[in-house]
């Protein structure tokens, strides 16, 4: 059996450890700066809190300390509680812009408990300055055009300059966006590592049915006002041609009388030559569209074919029947095959 004088002498022991237990609880953060943005001029708090807070607070940027200053640098709420966010007021590229770190001193002299956040960034955003679209080495202004051949690869990029954080850049031709194609690529400018150069590549393969619709790089941007700034230049795309035939060749004609014609239309740029010849002969019949018959006669019976061709190639040959058929009151009838 434990001694009644022993056995209180250990509960006061134990009750002793205890209250210097309590008396030493250290200091923690329950809260820490972390990654913001804010627009020059604006204000913004950092948020610091800390549990059981015994020391001082002391803010630094990029591990300089910086000094409490009315209407710059302010307490955002009251230390004494714990809670050490600061608040900066009309923030600024040149002084605000860096890695942010809340530290807190011991809480005691023999107390090693002392403080440091891990660095936040705060980020004073700066709008892009311009963007502007390459091509072949060279800046394209705005409403400019580049001329691509349809069924080739190109490739363009598009610059945006002087912002801080780096743009998001994206591609569009009219309103389909095409920035799957693209890749990004960003470098501070030159003389400052708080101004950014981004860089987009486009590349991607050039279709006929993009002719003359406009190709416009966005660059996305928090401090911009619309969030926005674009440019946009046309595609001028080459093909070859492609033709179609449309024919006024009635059921019935009076040879010598009546006439008819047959129309080759030809989709290209540049522009292509047409090309009339009847099969079976080398000779040239027309560069027109239009192949007239006027008046209407039985030797004009036959396959006549058109062509079309400009510098990016030739068309496919389409040919078109002409049949004459003489009847017993001279009238002739005209049948069209394709």
């Amino acid at each position: 059996m434990i001694p009644v004088r022993m056995d209180m002498e250990f509960r006061f022991f134990i009750f002793s450890l205890m209250l210097i237990g309590f008396g030493n609880t250290l200091q923690q953060f329950s809260n820490q700066p972390e990654y913001t943005e804010v627009n020059p001029g604006q204000s913004v708090v950092l948020s610091c809190k800390v549990q059981d807070k015994g020391g001082q607070c002391i803010w630094q940027r990029d591990r300089r300390p910086i000094g409490m200053y009315a209407g710059k640098y302010e307490w955002a709420a009251d230390r004494d509680s714990g809670d050490c966010s600061l608040r900066i007021s009309n923030a600024k590229l040149d002084f605000d812009d860096g890695l942010w770190e809340c530290q807190v001193t011991n809480s005691a002299i023999d107390v090693l408990d002392s403080l440091t956040s891990e660095p936040a960034q705060l980020v004073v955003r700066v709008p892009p300055q311009m963007v502007s679209i390459v091509y072949n080495g060279s800046h394209v202004e705005r409403p400019g055009n580049i001329t691509v051949q349809s069924d080739t690869n190109a490739m363009v990029q598009c610059v945006s300059a002087g912002a801080n954080p780096v743009p998001n850049l994206r591609w569009f031709i009219g309103d389909e966006e095409i920035s799957h194609n693209a890749y990004q690529m960003n470098s501070t400018m030159e003389g400052t590592s708080k101004s950014w150069i981004a860089t987009s590549t486009l590349e991607f393969k050039i279709r006929r049915d993009q002719h003359n619709r406009i190709l416009r790089c966005v660059s996305e941007h928090e401090a911009l006002l619309e969030k926005k700034l674009e440019t946009g230049i046309k595609l001028n795309v080459q093909y070859a041609p492609v033709v179609s035939l449309r024919t006024s060749l009635p059921a019935d004609l009076e040879e010598g009388v009546d006439s008819a014609s047959i129309l080759c239309e030809a989709d290209a740029n540049p522009p292509a030559t047409i090309i009339w010849r009847k099969v079976g002969s080398l000779e040239i019949l027309g560069l027109q569209e239009n192949l007239e018959f006027d008046p209407i006669d039985r030797n004009h019976a036959g396959s006549y074919t058109c062509e079309a061709r400009n510098a990016i190639g030739s068309s496919e040959l389409v040919e078109s029947t002409v049949d004459v058929k003489c009847e017993y009151k001279k009238r002739l009838k005209l049948r069209r095959s394709l």
